[in-house]
């Protein structure tokens, strides 16, 4: 059966015609929305046509030639076409059964006008030609072919996918809106996304997918792609962001989830199957991204200037890995540098963008980002390197036991070394650089700071700066720490102002915060974004383990994550000029999650609990207000 709801929410309609004709798929509106075309599994080659203000059949089309048909609209209502596959051989399964697809083109008085061509090719995939590029994929087992409608049947089609298995029963092509790709999958989950330019032997991404591939779709704009896998739930990649990352994945008890589908503006996923049978889910980019590519985690993240790539250091596997956080074409993320598997032991970043400084158990290494040959930084130590603003100088710091803790800095152009030691007593709690490439270094709660310039360093303060400090965007500014409180210390003025208690206290701090921004995360796994004396910072929650290390990309758009658990994650950073949901006064925030949802508790004395969950079809779309988040 078909059911039609109304925007309005009101009581379904139940289209006729279709009773005890098996399975219904492939749905399509003309663009007027005026008539409605849909097969059943029984239907063989009629194609029915609906006129939908009466709901009443106004075409039975019978498509000549064929065993099986569907139809569409024109995109620009000039008429209908319809699909049919003639069986040419034994009725093996789909995925072998070979014979002939032949499309018709039919006035919208359902009068067959012209016959427009054939190709040969197997039951599955179904194909349905993209009438915007006047083109045409058939499948023949496991490969793909384009086709143009224009001369269908004069030329061959030209190989743009191949799969190492066959198509599955119900798998569809999905053709992306606005790029020329498209993404299919075969019987084990291969899916690819292949460019229509190709010749199919490189897709432009991997997808890692479960078996059964029910339906695939990209969202309107492209940026998006989901897959329904059965009773393996549905999955949403985000193709605007890096590869290799891991899909949200919809996880849904009950049957089989069947079909995906995007609404024209590209807010909802809808899916069909599973426990909720249809369901419209809210999308939103603000989710954490996981992503997998190390073999033994990650131990260094850093951000390139312009906020386009993400640069790791592996933590065992010698490897450091680039990530084209634009979503650039590509199965996995670059390799910069890989020497021995070994633990990587620093990872520092040029600020303008021409190379990174690698430290691993055999070395020191200044690695361009263009690809070009890496070189030893001969006698410079491999822990922890720092760059300063100008990518000039690279510092670190040494600390052997019984010795005195030393400062190195190394002249990247002139490869001279300069080793001293920095005012305090004990280890070196901390060292940076200032906007203006000074080295600020705090020792035995003593913070100075060193220029190289002069090569002379002055004291700033004497006591209260044994938890470390670094500068703030500004450079006058300077985030220190006594060990138990956090506080913005005023070189100018020398105030002193604690910051806001909620960022007190945490495993790790931004080290190279913007003005109005400030993140700190803690050993639950949370991560708290919002300005310095911000008492209400944004909640970031998804990571188990204690944070470790934060990082920031210089756009601001990105916010990434390292925690002892579970790994890495990357964020989109929130929007601070609207309050976090979890500081909404209680009345605010019950009305707010309402409205958020269209499932509600009711009393049910059947039930041991006293209530059952239900939806509530009254809210608009299933939902009182439409998400923002």
């Amino acid at each position: 059966m078909i059911r039609v709801f109304d925007e309005d929410g009101g009581a379904p309609l139940q289209v006729q015609g279709l009773e005890d004709r098996g399975i219904v798929d492939h749905g399509s509106f003309s663009p007027d929305a005026r008539f409605f075309t849909a097969r059943a599994s029984t239907d063989g080659p009629e194609v029915r046509i609906w006129e939908t203000t009466t709901w009443e059949i106004e075409h039975v089309l019978q498509v000549p030639d064929v065993h099986v048909a569907g139809g569409m609209f024109d995109p620009q209502g000039n008429g209908i076409l319809t699909v049919g596959f003639h069986l040419d051989g034994p009725r093996l399964a789909p995925s072998e059964r070979y014979g002939t697809w032949l499309v018709h083109r039919w006035t919208m008085d359902g009068t067959l006008s012209k016959f427009v061509g054939s190709a040969q090719g197997t039951q599955v995939p179904v194909p349905f030609p993209d009438l915007v590029r006047n083109v045409w994929l058939v499948g023949t087992r496991d490969l793909l072919r384009l086709h143009r409608l224009e001369s269908l049947g004069k030329e061959p089609g030209r190989i743009i996918a191949r799969y190492p298995a066959v198509f599955a029963l119900n798998s569809t092509v999905a053709i992306d809106p606005i790029k020329d790709r498209i993404a299919a999958s075969d019987v084990s989950g291969n899916l690819w996304i292949w460019p229509l330019d190709g010749d199919g032997t490189r897709p432009e991404r991997a997808l890692a997918a479960p078996g059964g591939p029910m339906s695939t779709a990209f969202s309107p704009d492209g940026s998006r792609l989901a897959y329904a896998g059965g009773s393996h739930g549905v999955r949403l990649w985000d193709l605007s962001g890096p590869v290799a990352v891991e899909p949200v994945h919809f996880e849904v008890e009950g049957p089989q989830l069947n079909r995906v589908a995007f609404s024209p503006d590209g807010r909802w996923l809808i899916t069909s199957g599973g426990a909720y049978q249809l369901a419209m889910w809210p999308l939103s980019g603000r989710f954490g991204r996981i992503l997998h590519g190390h073999g033994g985690g990650i131990a260094y993240i850093e951000f390139t200037p312009d906020g386009s790539h993400l640069v790791t250091q592996g933590a065992g596997d010698g490897k450091v890995l680039t990530w084209d956080l634009s979503g650039g074409a590509g199965l996995e993320p670059t390799v910069l540098f890989e020497n021995t598997r070994q633990w990587g032991w620093g990872l520092a970043m040029d600020p303008k963008g021409r190379f990174v400084i690698v430290g691993d158990l055999a070395g020191t290494y200044l690695v361009p980002l263009d690809g070009g040959a890496p070189e030893t930084l001969e006698g410079f130590p491999r822990l922890n390197p720092i760059v300063c603003p100008e990518g000039r100088l690279v510092a670190t710091n040494i600390w052997r036991e019984g010795h005195t803790p030393t400062m190195v800095v190394m002249d990247l152009e002139t490869r001279e070394r300069r080793e001293f030691d920095p005012p305090g007593d004990g280890p070196v709690d901390s060292y940076s650089f200032d906007p203006q490439g000074r080295l600020l270094m705090t020792r035995g709660g003593v913070l100075s700071r060193w220029t190289s310039s002069t090569d002379s360093t002055e004291v700033l303060l004497n006591e209260g700066a044994s938890g470390g400090a670094f500068a703030l965007a500004d450079g006058r500014r300077l985030a220190v720490s006594d060990g138990v409180t956090r506080r913005i210390y005023d070189l100018e003025d020398g105030s002193q102002t604690p910051l806001a208690q909620a960022h007190q206290s945490p495993s790790a701090i931004l080290k190279n915060p913007p003005d109005s921004v400030f993140v700190t995360g803690y050993g639950d796994g949370e991560i708290r974004v919002g300005g310095l004396f911000d008492e209400n910072p944004h909640l970031l929650l998804g990571h188990e383990g204690q944070i470790t290390d934060i990082w920031i990309s210089p756009d601001q758009r990105w916010i990434a994550s390292l925690a002892s658990d579970d790994g890495f994650r990357l964020w989109p950073m929130p929007d601070l000029s609207k309050p976090p949901l979890h500081t909404l006064p209680h009345d605010e925030l019950l009305a707010k999650l309402k409205a958020l949802t269209n499932l509600r508790a009711v009393p049910d004395a059947g039930n041991y609990t006293g209530y059952k969950i239900e939806p509530d079809f009254t809210a608009y779309r299933g939902w009182a207000e439409v998400p923002e988040w």
